[in-house]
């Protein structure tokens, strides 16, 4: 099988072991589901097996859940994995510097199983077309590449990086 056949692979981070068995009970049957209790294991889980989504806990020992997503964005193997904070922190300011960090989504607790399963399902959804679309840009003979306002590279694809004499990730 395939890992576009597989069940979208979702690692869950939260210190609490109820908190996990929660969120289980809500995406078990549908995903395959790693878990970690600390940002250290999250890290180590992340970089080992390449979820398609992190949910993840703020209030954490020793390393808060905001430290775990700078490290996640930091590192190339994990900087493109999306994050959705699952946390009890529910202040503006808390949710702006979750986003700010590079997470997708923020869901307050107590939360609705419901919005849970839809945001994860509306991720998922999001990377999937993501992954479609960057395969056809791969196969295209022809090199595209895209910059921002200020003139950097936000995307290459192969053909255009033969073409500049760069590899991808350089010109990025």
């Amino acid at each position: 099988m395939s890992r576009s056949e597989e069940k979208p692979r979702i690692l869950i981070v939260d210190d609490l072991p109820g908190n996990i068995k929660m969120l289980a009970a809500i995406l078990l049957e549908e995903y395959t589901l790693f878990t970690a209790t600390n940002g250290k294991n999250a890290l180590r889980m992340a970089e080992a097996q390449s979820p398609d989504l992190i949910l993840l806990d703020v209030m954490m020992p020793e390393m808060d859940g905001f430290e775990v997503c700078q490290a996640l964005k930091s590192a190339a193997s994990t900087r493109d994995i999306p994050v959705i904070f699952i946390t009890a922190m529910d202040s503006a300011l808390d949710e702006q510097r979750g986003l700010d960090l590079g997470a997708v989504d923020y869901i307050t607790k107590p939360f609705s199983r419901a919005i849970v399963a839809a945001r994860v399902r509306n991720q998922l959804e999001r990377l999937r077309l993501f992954r479609r679309n960057q395969l056809i840009l791969d196969a295209v003979g022809e090199g595209l590449y895209g910059l921002d306002l200020d003139g950097r590279f936000t995307f290459v694809n192969p053909a255009a990086s033969r073409l500049l004499g760069w590899e991808g990730e350089a010109l990025l």
